[in-house]
Formats: C-alpha cells, structure tokens, sequence
C-alpha cells in the first residue's frame, strides 16, 4: 500500500510543479471497469471451458476413433513382430 501512496504523491508533485506529464497523471488512477461486460466476458469464459469439458467427455467422431484404434493396432504389431523370443516361459 506504502508504494501506491509513493507513486500517487509522486504525480501530485509533478502536477503541481508544472511537470505534469500525461503518462504520469494517469499512472496513480486505476482502471475503470464496465461491469456488463465483465460479466459477459466471464460468462463466455466459463462457457468455453464447458464446451472444453463436453467435448472431451463425449469424445470423437468415429472415423476418428477408428484411426486411432487402427494405428494403436499397427503400432502394437510392429512391436510384436520385433520383439526377441528368448524361449522359455518367460
């Protein structure tokens, strides 16, 4: 809080000596908030990460999990088909 009241008394002393400097003045002030479009915004936000959601737990098209499984299978054959057999029961 200390620092704020620094930087506030800071522009008030370039003002009032003549050093008024457009960056400065408005450096102490904060910024003003429109509140029916924050809430929007937030809304739109929350709405985003549950579509994210939705769409992760309803998953995919089916061509798309038919290429997966269609890969993972190639993939797993591969493995197999390099894999050294040392006999036994291991």
């Amino acid at each position: 809080m200390r620092v704020a009241w620094e930087s506030l008394e800071a522009t008030r002393a370039a003002v009032t000596h003549g050093g008024e400097c457009e960056s400065d003045y408005h450096r102490g002030m904060a910024e003003l908030i429109n509140f029916r479009i924050a809430r929007k915004r937030a809304k739109r936000r929350d709405e985003d990460v549950r579509a994210a959601g939705n769409r992760f737990a309803h998953g995919q098209p089916k061509s798309q999990r038919e290429l997966a499984a269609a890969k993972k299978e190639k993939a797993k054959q591969a493995l197999d088909r390099h894999r050294i057999d040392k006999g036994g029961d291991r």
